[in-house]
């Protein structure tokens, strides 16, 4: 490792980054205690201000740490940081790539996933980060990977209340249907485990309290991004128009903190068990990698019957004969309206047909252009004197056309 370290020291970053990417990628640097170094001399520097660059560059650094199922990483704390590093390249979206080796890392390394939750928690907590993901979508892939990995792990830290309100931003609503169902179930499951934890404290008032305010504040934030807030009794009809995975979730959301809600309106000895409970609804199987060849292995069930229909069967419809098409409509009556206008032709075959003798009319051009231009050579001067007042007829009421009818 001192050899390879330096080896690198060595390299002139200019020429590293003049390089190719993809070389970069397989030199020799690259090795189980190497990654680190050659990274750092792909590096994002100040010269490499071309976004195809920054790309190429994010693509190079995660080919050589994932390539071989990570054999050449030693430190996965350090891999998780890079990549959530790499979040703020700018002017470069790779929030789809990163989001997915940040999952990948995550659920295959059980020793990263407390310290991908501290990582999880500083991407969502970047409040500019949220804002424009939000807005334009910039990087919402990987705020929402950070959600699922908040909410799918957070058993692995302590919890926290603050937690609820980074999975609930204020512009949710903005974001795709499967983002916005991953943000609500995330919250849901931080907010069960959450509270199973403050229920071992129940002794204390201000543990009460504190469920109380936190399960107030969650149902306000929900009302205020999704319902519009509606009351309680209008939820179903308000979350109708929500997409299916949204409106499921949201729905259950609202229900489980209508029955904390419910369960702590007294303080008692001890917390309701439902406090207690409701966490064990997502804790009962780990998620855990499977690889692609794995359903194959999977033995069919000797009862499994994928003939019988579940239901009446489809009627066909191929052969339905159509039925005649409908005769068209008898032309309507003359309106009562036109029956007295002498300018209104119900048909055109009653328009009248008048013959034009083209000879004649053209003679009678020829003599009127002519007599035209005699008349303008005889003309006088125009007279600066104001042209004489045109009379006009002004009728009185009584003249007036009556309009009522």
């Amino acid at each position: 490792p001192d050899r390879i370290a330096a080896t690198a020291a060595d390299v002139d970053p200019d020429e590293m980054q003049s390089l190719p990417l993809t070389d970069a990628a397989g030199t020799s640097l690259v090795s189980a205690h190497g990654s680190m170094v050659s990274v750092r001399g792909i590096g994002m520097s100040d010269a490499a201000d071309n976004p195809e660059y920054r790309l190429a560059a994010v693509k190079a650094i995660i080919a050589m740490c994932s390539q071989r199922s990570y054999a050449n990483l030693a430190d996965f704390e350090w891999y998780v940081a890079t990549l959530a590093d790499l979040v703020y390249v700018a002017g470069v979206d790779v929030s789809q790539l990163l989001s997915e080796r940040l999952l990948d890392v995550t659920v295959r390394v059980r020793q990263v996933r407390a310290f991908s939750i501290k990582m999880a928690r500083r991407l969502l907590s970047d409040s500019k980060l949220v804002d424009r993901a939000t807005s334009v979508g910039f990087n919402s892939s990987v705020l929402a990977t950070a959600a699922y990995i908040l909410g799918e792990y957070c058993t692995l830290q302590p919890s926290s209340s603050d937690d609820i309100s980074l999975l609930l931003p204020m512009g949710l609503s903005k974001l795709s249907d499967e983002q916005q169902a991953t943000f609500i179930q995330a919250a849901l499951k931080v907010y069960t485990h959450w509270l199973k934890e403050v229920s071992g404290y129940w002794n204390n008032t201000e543990i009460w309290e504190l469920v109380r305010s936190v399960t107030t504040t969650t149902q306000s934030a929900l009302s205020s991004r999704f319902l519009a807030g509606v009351s309680e009794d209008r939820v179903s009809s308000a979350t109708a128009d929500l997409p299916l995975q949204v409106s499921s979730r949201l729905r259950l959301f609202v229900e489980v903190l209508k029955a904390v809600s419910v369960a702590t309106a007294n303080l008692g000895d001890s917390a309701p068990p439902v406090c207690s409970e409701l966490h064990s609804l997502f804790t009962a199987y780990e998620l855990n990698p499977v690889s692609a060849a794995a359903q194959g292995k999977v033995p069919v069930p000797e009862d499994l019957d994928l003939d019988t229909p579940l239901g009446d069967p489809i009627p066909d419809t191929t052969d339905r004969v159509m039925p005649p098409p409908s005769p068209l409509p008898a032309p309507r009556p003359l309106a009562a309206s036109h029956a007295n206008d002498p300018y209104y032709l119900p048909n055109v075959d009653d328009i009248p047909m008048v013959a034009l003798q083209l000879d004649d009319q053209s003679a009678r051009t020829r003599k009127h252009r002519k007599s035209k231009k005699k008349s303008r050579r005889k003309a006088k001067p125009h007279s600066l004197s104001p042209p004489p007042p045109v009379p006009v007829d002004i009728a009185g009421d009584e003249d007036m056309p009556d309009i009522s009818k």
